[in-house]
């Protein structure tokens, strides 16, 4: 598991890079990233071009990788053992204590900002589910099954765009093992679309 916790996160290789940043340096480059995950970025402030030391690094790529960290550590859930495994596997040592500072501070509200916006791009979500199995027969005999169908509902809960009130609603789908195949695919590939927003950087 540690050995993948880095793929997909893009510029990965990049997050060493902080190490070659003073403590108090590292401290506040990542408070301003959350920042501006949270939607409230300070411009000008710490970390930045005009930094004699920022000037020794690729500062873009700095800030763009250790962002992408912080959001798949947060957005994955990583234990703190995970972190750490994904800390070594990224080859960040001196770093690591106040990169583990910042996410057990800050992590809540990193959370709710991920979930934010992924909620701006799909205003409903799933609450809950459930479902049954029924067999379709041309006659009484078992043996005449023709096809097995899967009885799903889904509770569906967000906001009305217009009344701004809290509302809820259930979708019931009838699939057979196609359909079925076919919104497994789809639902992958809505998480992995919604993580991949919530991982942009600005």
């Amino acid at each position: 598991m540690s050995a993948q916790l880095l793929e997909g996160v893009l510029g990965a290789e990049k997050v060493r890079l902080i190490d070659t940043l003073p403590p108090e340096e590292v401290e506040v480059l990542l408070h301003n990233i959350v920042d501006s995950i949270c939607g409230c970025e300070r411009l000008g402030v710490g970390f930045g071009v005009g930094n004699a030391t920022a000037s020794m690094v690729n500062a873009a790529e700095l800030t763009s990788a250790a962002k992408n960290f912080i959001i798949a550590a947060i957005g994955n859930k990583w234990s703190a053992e995970e972190v750490d495994a994904a800390l070594e596997q990224a080859q960040v040592s001196a770093s690591s204590g106040i990169i583990k500072s910042v996410l057990a501070a800050r992590g809540t509200e990193i959370r709710t900002a991920l979930i934010e916006r992924i909620s701006s791009v799909f205003p409903m979500y799933l609450k809950d589910f459930d479902w049954s199995v029924r067999l379709v027969l041309s006659s009484s005999q078992m043996s005449q099954v023709r096809e097995t169908l899967l009885l799903l509902t889904l509770t569906l809960k967000g906001v009305d765009p217009v009344s701004k009130l809290e509302t809820q609603q259930e979708v019931k789908l009838e699939l057979n093992q196609k359909e079925l195949d076919s919104l497994i695919a789809s639902l992958s590939a809505a998480v992995e679309a919604g993580y991949d927003y919530s991982g942009q950087t600005e």
